[in-house]
This record gives C-alpha cells, sequence and structure tokens, in this order.
C-alpha cells in the first residue's frame, strides 16, 4: 500500500470514528421525543410521535437531523387526500407549531405543502427537527436501514458515513439545492454493496402492496454472511478502512459508468430497467387504490358529515401518489417500501454536476490514488445555486407559517 493511500484510509477513519454519537446519544434523543410528545398531547388527541431517519438507522452523527412521526387518534394514513381530512390535519399542525414555539423550540415553521411538516430546532440539543403527520413508509424504511446496519455496525456504517459525507461536502447531497437528499444517496451506496455481494438482493417482498416489510429484511439478513474475510476485520481499524476504501472505489467507478437514462436503482432489483419499475409502479397504484377507496368508503359511511365520497378529491389524492413515482426523471431511486422515486426532486439542470462529480471521485480514488489527499476528496464546494423554494425567499411563501414565542 502506497504512503498516501495509507494516510488516506487513516484520515478516513479518524472522521468516521470522530463523527460517533457517544454513549449517552440514544438517552439524549429519547429525552427529545418525550419533548415533541410533549408538544403533540397539546396539539392533538392521544398523540403519539415516532423517530424515523438516521437516528433509527444508526447512520447519524450527534447533530444530524431528526425525522419524527406524528400520529394522533383514529389516524389513517388511507385519508390523507380527502378535503376534510387534510383541513383537520392542517389545523392540527399549525397547532403543533404554537405549541412547540411555546414550549421553547426555536425557529418553528410549517410548511403546508404536498407532504406537510413543521420545522423547528430543539431547544436543548440544537437539533434540527422535521415533523410530519403519520410517515409510515419513512418509519418502516429506517427500520430495514437500521437491520441491515446491524450486520456489521463498523463496517457499513464508515461506508455510509464517508459516502454522505463527501455527498454532502461536494453538493451531491444537498436537497435545498436541488440535487439528492441523505436517504437517496445511502440507497444508492447500498446498492453497490449488493453488486459486490456485500449485502443480499431483497427480492422476494411480500407486502399486501409489493412492497419490501420490515420481517421480509430481517429473515434475509439474519441468514446472509459475509465473506470470512470480514470477520477479521473487528477491531482493526487498518484492515477495516481497506474494506471501506475499496467499496468507496466501486461506489465512484459504478456511478461514474451507470446509464441512469435507463436503469433505476433498487435494493430489490439492482439495475431494474426503467420499463420494468413502471409495470411495477403501475400494479403497485391498483392495489394502493383498491385499498384506498374502501377505506375512504369506510370513513364515509362512519361519518356522515364527511361525505359523499368526492371523486375529484380521490382522483387527485391518486395523481399525487402517481407524481411521487415518475420514471421520466433524470434519475429513478427506488424507495424500496413503496417504490416512491427518492431521485424525482433532482432537476435536469442538476445532473452535470451531479456526473462530474462521480467522476471526479472516481479519478481522485482510482486514477491518482498515489496522489491521495482526504482533504481534496473531501473539500467543500459552492457552486451550485439554491433552490429558491422553502429554503431561500420562499420563506415569504403563502405556504409557510413562521412562529414565534408569545
Amino acid at each position: 500500500m502506497n504512503a498516501a493511500k495509507r494516510e488516506f484510509i487513516r484520515g478516513m477513519m479518524a472522521h468516521y470514528r470522530a463523527s460517533l454519537p457517544p454513549p449517552e446519544h440514544s438517552v439524549v434523543i429519547h429525552e427529545l421525543q418525550k419533548r415533541v410528545l410533549d408538544i403533540g398531547m397539546l396539539a392533538v388527541n392521544k398523540a403519539h410521535v415516532e423517530l424515523f431517519g438516521s437516528h433509527v438507522s444508526g447512520f447519524c452523527t450527534p447533530h444530524s437531523d431528526a425525522d419524527i412521526s406524528l400520529t394522533y387518534r383514529n389516524f389513517s394514513p388511507w385519508l390523507q387526500g380527502m378535503e376534510r381530512v387534510d383541513e383537520q390535519n392542517n389545523k392540527r399542525m399549525t397547532r403543533f407549531g404554537k405549541e412547540a414555539s411555546a414550549m421553547g423550540m426555536e425557529d418553528v415553521r410549517y410548511i403546508r405543502a404536498r407532504i406537510p411538516v413543521v420545522q423547528f430546532t430543539d431547544g436543548v440539543t440544537g437539533i434540527h427537527c422535521d415533523v410530519s403527520i403519520g410517515n409510515i413508509g419513512g418509519v418502516e424504511n429506517s427500520k430495514i436501514l437500521c437491520a441491515i446496519r446491524q450486520v456489521f455496525p463498523d463496517f457499513y456504517g464508515a461506508y455510509i458515513h464517508l459516502v454522505k459525507a463527501w455527498g454532502k461536502a461536494r453538493e451531491v447531497i444537498a436537497p435545498e439545492r436541488s440535487t439528492f437528499n441523505s436517504f437517496t444517496v445511502t440507497t444508492m451506496a447500498l446498492m453497490v454493496l449488493q453488486e459486490l455481494g456485500l449485502l443480499p438482493v431483497f427480492s422476494k417482498p411480500t407486502g399486501e402492496f409489493g412492497e419490501l416489510t420490515v420481517a421480509d429484511a430481517e429473515m434475509l439478513l439474519q441468514e446472509f454472511k459475509l465473506p470470512p474475510i470480514y470477520d477479521s476485520l473487528h477491531d482493526d481499524d487498518e484492515k477495516l478502512g481497506e474494506a471501506v476504501f475499496f467499496c468507496l472505489q466501486r461506489f465512484a467507478e459504478y456511478y461514474a459508468k451507470y446509464d441512469f437514462s435507463a436503469g433505476t436503482v433498487s435494493l430489490i432489483h439492482p439495475r431494474r430497467h426503467r420499463t420494468v419499475y413502471e409495470r411495477v409502479v403501475r400494479r403497485h397504484l391498483e392495489l394502493l387504490g383498491s385499498r384506498k377507496r374502501l377505506e375512504w368508503e369506510k370513513h364515509i359511511a362512519e361519518h356522515k358529515e364527511d361525505g359523499p365520497l368526492d371523486e375529484n378529491d380521490f382522483s387527485a389524492s391518486m395523481q399525487n401518489e402517481t407524481t411521487q413515482r415518475p420514471s421520466n426523471s433524470p434519475y429513478v431511486v427506488e424507495d424500496f417500501v413503496n417504490y416512491v422515486n427518492c431521485g424525482r426532486r433532482v432537476q435536469a439542470s442538476r445532473v452535470r454536476h451531479i456526473q462530474q462529480e462521480f467522476n471526479r471521485l472516481r479519478e481522485m480514488l482510482i486514477d491518482k490514488e498515489s496522489e491521495l489527499k482526504f482533504d481534496e476528496v473531501f473539500r467543500e464546494s459552492d457552486t451550485v445555486p439554491r433552490f429558491q423554494g422553502f429554503e431561500g425567499v420562499g420563506t415569504r411563501d403563502h405556504r409557510v407559517k413562521t412562529f414565534r414565542p408569545q
């Protein structure tokens, strides 16, 4: 191993180790969750909050954003899109924002977008929080990612941490600039491990709507074994670093060459062709729509004041589901629990930047391995314009409501 590579791997592993949450982190997050529940109890009837995202998967730093799903008595995920239910949820989120501000949360704002969210900074920890109503898919995804990481926490943890650190530094992960979010790039990184035989392919989903379930993933992971050589990587950061570096090289090489115009990123079927994704989505939405209609009819039968069933509302609700699963966007990265295309928000104008960054990473890690410098590979860039939406001038948008302590 050349000196530059050895020093790079040392820097890699030091960066990963420094990012790990302290032993008391689970207590800190639990206390944060309790504070959010206290707010929820003041805002909705029989509040329940569930954490999801990186603090559940384990692919986090101490200061990672906290994603929280809020539900309430008689909550049903099937009723989203029904006008009266959406209006009631709007009122719930508005009350939540007011109570969050009154309880000492900072920079509180409610964004009434397609997926409404209350954002704030926790006054105790400084952690940024996003609270949405009934994000069932996010909760399931996080549990599956947690199960994956548990197979070998340091190996998967170091690899995903470094991919994300690179992505954030190089504006490949920057949703406020219309590039990827962390979950999308995590999925992309994991598919490379599947191609290398370092993670099983979740090819037999058993969910009611064709989706992957937590039980599906856990069953397959219990049977999965990494190659025997990985047994020697425990408690040896030099050897572990070499294995992680190899995977980073393959990640860079894979996506520098990948034909995104034809293929999708999928943990259920790696390199699934877009036409196949279209068929899977079509069937998924048929099953989803049938169940949704049954749930709407049942709700209206029990709540006459919300009826009759508005076909326009129902069609708009299903159109919203379709909009989240396009096959014609520059990138198709499949969410493995409901086939949402997580890459859909990347604008065509960002494709060139992303491809340049994959090429740069491949060149630095492979072509110029003998000249490797950690600081240069992870050097922060600031070349992609900010998306002028909710994160920018859009804060004056009528859909964004801010709250200040009374």
